[in-house]
């Protein structure tokens, strides 16, 4: 069987494009939009219909418990390649929605696959690194895809990163059927829906840490829905601007994605969790206040994001072992709450900003990731773990 770090890395690369496809958009928003011929407001509320897919995860994740991680990992991999050049061919408002639906269905698929692998092959006192490297796919979809899309978009127009990332994508699918083993859950544990709403029932801190990452997840999707529009207006970016801006905040999650998964296997998931999500409601309040020069707004979306992706990775292993019997059940939980927070972040984005501007933006995710730090304090980490 090969080794559990390459693995690791194979499952890091093939969400790697899965994840560039999906963050771009936030990146390049003013763009995209100009590219269908629509504002951002309603570029933001036709992405808030991504949703829609996550309401089927938790009937369809808990399912590898019966066929297994690998065959979830390979399916998503295919929704993924399929959809995605349809934006390419097809460049609407229409196909555009459609297709962000059917990529988030791969997401949330994949995910959660991918993280009850890493539960079944990595003990949980390792759990916290292993999680962290196979979230450098969501720094690497800045750090690296937001670049390239940039560079692709500079030259060969805005449809151009879609038809890359499936390209990317296909090649990925041949890597996890080749390496990743076909592993079936060491539970006798038969799945049912009944089965399911037990687990959730039975298991009340699932709802308290759920409720977390949603307000989290809520709080930093204003933010992150709002700062290439702010850094636009604000000092005449252009996309190669973003681009730049898009580097500085892959940065930050990348040494958030490796200083959580290190310190919380040192020190303790949950007070990892609390400390960095303390933080995180401070940066997203003082952020209107640091960001008077360009210089100064990319220091503060540096720790913003910083402070967010050390406060979600830190909690990631505590959902693989919340219900060891069954671990995909909790994982499905967290694959759909924050697509559904996400979603009603961008519902609310463009009255906020209307009201507001992007201070309150600002002010409103540090209210939500204050109220999430202290719905978290009802968590405790499994004691068998």
């Amino acid at each position: 069987m090969p080794s559990i770090r390459l693995q690791l890395w194979v499952l890091a690369f093939a969400r790697f494009f899965i994840t560039t496809m999906l963050r771009m958009i936030f990146s390049f928003l003013p763009t995209f939009a100009r590219g269908l011929g629509v504002p951002i407001g309603t570029l933001q509320r036709a992405l808030a219909a991504r949703s829609i897919s996550s309401f089927i995860v938790p009937f369809v994740v808990p399912l590898s418990e019966k066929f297994g991680r690998k065959t979830f990992l390979i399916l998503a991999l295919l929704i993924f390649i399929f959809s995605t050049p349809l934006i390419y061919f097809s460049p609407t408002l229409g196909t555009f929605t459609v297709v962000v639906v059917l990529v988030n269905f791969a997401s949330v698929m994949f995910d959660p696959a991918m993280r009850t692998h890493i539960g079944d092959v990595v003990p949980y006192e390792q759990r916290g690194m292993a999680v962290g490297i196979t979230e450098l796919s969501w720094s690497g979809a800045f750090l690296i895809g937001a670049p390239v899309a940039a560079l692709l978009i500079a030259r060969y127009g805005w449809q151009s990163p879609f038809l890359a990332v499936a390209i990317g994508g296909a090649i990925m699918l041949i890597a996890v059927w080749r390496i990743i083993p076909d592993l079936r859950p060491q539970t006798t544990v038969r799945f049912s829906l009944r089965m399911l709403a037990r687990h959730v029932a039975d298991t009340p801190m699932l709802w308290a840490a759920a409720g977390y990452v949603g307000l989290a997840m809520a709080a930093n999707m204003l933010v992150f829905s709002s700062y290439a529009d702010w850094l636009e207006n604000t000092f005449g970016l252009n996309v190669g601007g973003l681009g730049t801006a898009a580097i500085v905040l892959g940065s930050s999650e990348l040494i958030g994605e490796l200083s959580a998964g290190w310190l919380s296997d040192k020190f303790g998931k949950r007070r990892i969790v609390l400390l960095t999500v303390t933080l995180s409601s401070l940066t997203y309040f003082l952020l209107p206040f640091i960001g008077v020069s360009m210089l100064t707004a990319l220091i503060g979306i540096f720790l913003v994001f910083l402070t967010f992706e050390m406060s979600f990775i830190s909690v990631v292993p505590i959902f693989t072992e919340l219900v060891p019997a069954a671990r995909s059940v909790p994982l499905a939980v967290l694959s759909l709450t924050p697509p559904i927070a996400r979603a009603l972040a961008l519902l609310f984005a463009p009255t906020i900003t209307a009201v507001g501007g992007f201070r309150l933006i600002c002010w409103s995710a540090a209210g939500l990731a204050l109220l999430g730090g202290l719905v978290f304090r009802l968590v405790q980490e499994n004691s068998s773990a």
